[in-house]
C-alpha cells in the first residue's frame, strides 16, 4: 500500500511540474485572463444586487465571497481527469502498461495539474481579495473545515462524472467533443459555479440543489459562505458519490475492453476558395451523416451547448426584469447576436483553426506549409463546417429573430447593413484575439498549446453579459486589452438605440486587432522558419 501511495505521489509531482516546462509569461497571461474574469463578475454582482438586504437569502457580500472562492478553487470545482483526451488521442493504450491503476493515474494527474494554479494564482487572489472589496474568509472556522470536506466530495463526484461521460464516448463510439460539450454546458449552468442557484428565477435553484451537479460547486460554496445547511449538503454529496462511483466502475469496463480499438479517429483566387469550401462541405456532410446516432448526438450537443451558453444571462434578466438599462427582450437580442458570432466561428473556423495554438504547439503547421496553396488559404478553408457547425448558427438565428419580433425594431436596409458589418467585425475580433494569443505557441509550444482555447473560452463566457455599470477601469479593459465588449454588448447597444447609432466603431476595432494578430502571427512564423518544431503530435485535424 505504501508503494502504491508513493507511485501516485510521484505522478502528482510529475503532473504538477509539467505545465511549468515552458515560458513563465504564458502562465501569467492565462492567470491574467482569469483575474479579469473574476473582476468582471464581482463588478456585475455589485451592479445587480443591493448593498444592503437579502435576495433569496443571499446578501451582496455573501455573493461576492461566493464568486471569489469559486474562482480560487475553479480547478477543483471544474473536475477534469483527462480520460476523455487520452481516449481520443490513443494515449489510453500506454496507460494500461503502467504499474498503477487506471483510475489512480488520472486522479493523481488531476490533483498534480491543479497545484501550480493553487500556488501561483489562487493563493495570491485570496490574499488580494480585500483590495477588490471582498472578504475572502469563511463564515466560521467550522465552516472552513466542512468546506474542504465538501470540496473533496465534490471532486469525487466530478471525477465519477468524467469517467462516466468518457465511457459513454467509447460505448456510443462518438466524438469526445460532442459528449463533453453536453457535460460542460450542463454542469456549468447547473452546478452554480457562476450564478448561485438561489438567484435563479421561478424556484429553479431549489430543484437543482438536489441534483449531483450542484454538489460540484454550489454545495461547498454555500457551506463556505454560511448560506446552506452543512449536514444536509454533505449528506447529499456523500449519497451522490456512493451512487455515481459504482456507475462509473460499471461504465469503465468498455474502456478496458475497447482501448486497443480507440484511436484519435482576384477571380481565380475566389474560384479556388469556392472549390476548397465545396470539398470541405462535402467531407463535412459525409462525416455528419455516416451514422444516424452520431448525427443526432452532435445536433443535440450543439443545441444544448448554445442554449446553456445564453441561459444564465437570460435567467438573470428574467429574475431582475432586465439588467441595468437593458430590458429582458433587449438582453435576448444580445444573446442571439452573441450566439450568431459563435455560430459563424463554428461554421468557418473549426478543426482547430480558431484554436490555432493547438496546431502550432503540436507541430502541425507543417500540415499546412507542405500543401500547394498559400497558408492563408488553408486557414480560411480547412475549418469550413457548414453542416456539423451550423446548429450553433441556427440557434442564434432563432433567438435573434424572436427578439427582433418582440422588440419591434424598424428593420430598414441601413439597419441590416450595420447589423451585418458589426456581426462580421465581432467575428473578426474573436478570431484575431485567438490568433494573437495563439502566436505565443511558436515560442512556448507546450505551455501555450491551449492558450487559444482559453482566450476563446474567456470571450465566450463573458460575451453575453451587459457591461453597463462596470467601473471605468474594468470597462476600458473589456473594450481594449480583452475586447469582450465588442463581441456583442457594444454593437448591440447601437443597434437597439440604447446608445447613439454608430456604424464604424466595431469594424475599426476589428481592423486594429486584426493588424495586431497579423503582426504577432507573422513574427511567430519567422521564428518557426528558423527553429521548426521539436514537438510533433501526429493527430491530424481531429486533435
Amino acid at each position: 500500500m505504501v508503494a502504491a501511495a508513493h507511485k501516485h505521489l510521484k505522478t502528482v509531482v510529475m503532473a504538477a511540474t509539467r505545465s511549468l516546462d515552458d515560458k513563465g509569461w504564458v502562465l501569467i497571461g492565462g492567470y491574467g485572463l482569469r483575474a479579469l474574469r473574476v473582476v468582471f463578475l464581482l463588478s456585475l454582482w455589485r451592479v445587480l444586487l443591493p448593498e444592503t438586504g437579502e435576495i433569496s437569502g443571499l446578501t451582496r457580500d455573501a455573493v461576492l465571497t461566493y464568486t471569489l472562492i469559486a474562482e480560487v478553487f475553479a480547478g477543483q470545482i471544474s473536475v477534469r481527469t483527462g480520460l476523455d483526451g487520452a481516449l481520443w488521442h490513443g494515449d489510453i493504450a500506454n496507460r494500461f502498461l503502467r504499474p498503477v491503476g487506471i483510475y489512480g493515474q488520472f486522479i493523481a494527474e488531476m490533483f498534480g495539474a491543479g497545484l501550480p494554479n493553487l500556488v501561483a494564482f489562487s493563493l495570491p487572489l485570496f490574499c488580494l481579495a480585500p483590495l477588490l472589496g471582498v472578504d475572502p474568509l469563511p463564515q466560521s472556522a467550522v465552516a472552513c473545515g466542512l468546506f474542504f470536506v465538501s470540496l473533496m466530495l465534490g471532486i469525487a463526484i466530478g471525477a465519477a462524472f468524467d469517467f462516466i461521460f468518457s465511457s459513454l464516448m467509447v460505448l456510443l463510439e462518438q466524438s469526445v467533443y460532442a459528449l463533453m460539450q453536453i457535460r460542460d454546458a450542463v454542469s456549468v449552468l447547473l452546478s452554480g459555479a457562476i450564478i448561485p442557484l438561489a438567484l435563479l428565477p421561478w424556484g429553479i435553484g431549489d430543484i437543482l440543489a438536489y441534483l449531483p451537479f450542484a454538489s460540484l460547486a454550489s454545495a461547498p460554496l454555500r457551506i463556505y459562505t454560511g448560506t446552506g445547511d452543512p449536514a444536509f449538503l454533505i449528506g447529499l454529496q456523500a449519497g451522490w458519490a456512493l451512487v455515481l462511483w459504482p456507475v462509473a466502475s460499471i461504465f469503465g469496463t468498455p474502456i478496458e475492453n475497447a482501448w486497443s480499438r480507440t484511436e484519435g479517429s482576384a477571380v481565380n483566387t475566389l474560384t479556388q476558395l469556392i472549390a476548397r469550401w465545396r470539398v470541405q462541405a462535402y467531407l463535412d456532410f459525409m462525416w455528419m451523416t455516416r451514422d444516424f446516432r452520431f448525427f443526432l448526438i452532435n445536433i443535440v450537443s450543439d443545441i444544448i451547448l448554445n442554449l446553456a451558453g445564453v441561459m444564465a444571462v437570460f435567467l438573470l434578466a428574467e429574475r431582475f426584469e432586465g439588467i441595468g438599462a437593458w430590458s429582458r427582450d433587449q438582453i435576448v437580442f444580445m444573446l442571439g447576436y452573441a450566439a450568431l458570432v459563435r455560430g459563424l466561428m463554428d461554421v468557418g473556423f473549426s478543426y482547430n483553426v480558431l484554436h490555432i495554438s493547438r496546431r502550432i504547439g503540436r507541430g502541425q503547421m507543417d500540415h499546412l506549409l507542405v500543401q500547394p496553396q498559400p497558408l492563408w488559404m488553408g486557414l480560411l478553408t480547412e475549418g469550413f463546417m457548414p453542416f456539423s457547425g451550423s446548429w450553433s448558427l441556427l440557434t442564434g438565428m432563432g433567438i435573434t429573430a424572436w427578439a427582433v419580433h418582440h422588440l419591434g425594431v424598424a428593420l430598414t436596409a441601413s439597419w441590416w447593413l450595420i447589423f451585418a458589418c458589426d456581426l462580421a467585425a465581432s467575428c473578426a475580433i474573436v478570431l484575431a484575439f485567438s490568433f494573437a494569443w495563439g502566436s505565443l505557441a511558436f515560442w512556448a509550444p507546450v505551455a501555450a498549446e491551449e492558450i487559444s482555447s482559453r482566450a476563446v473560452n474567456f470571450m465566450y463566457q463573458l460575451k453575453s453579459f451587459p457591461l453597463d455599470g462596470l467601473s471605468a477601469f474594468v470597462l476600458v479593459n473589456m473594450l481594449t486589452v480583452l475586447p469582450v465588449g465588442f463581441v456583442a454588448w457594444y454593437p448591440c447597444r447601437h443597434l437597439l438605440g440604447i446608445a447613439p447609432p454608430n456604424a464604424w466603431h466595431t469594424p475599426l476595432v476589428a481592423v486594429a486587432f486584426s493588424l495586431i494578430a497579423w503582426g504577432a502571427f507573422k513574427k511567430g512564423m519567422q521564428h518557426y522558419e528558423q527553429t521548426g518544431s521539436q514537438r510533433y503530435l501526429g493527430r491530424g485535424h481531429r486533435s
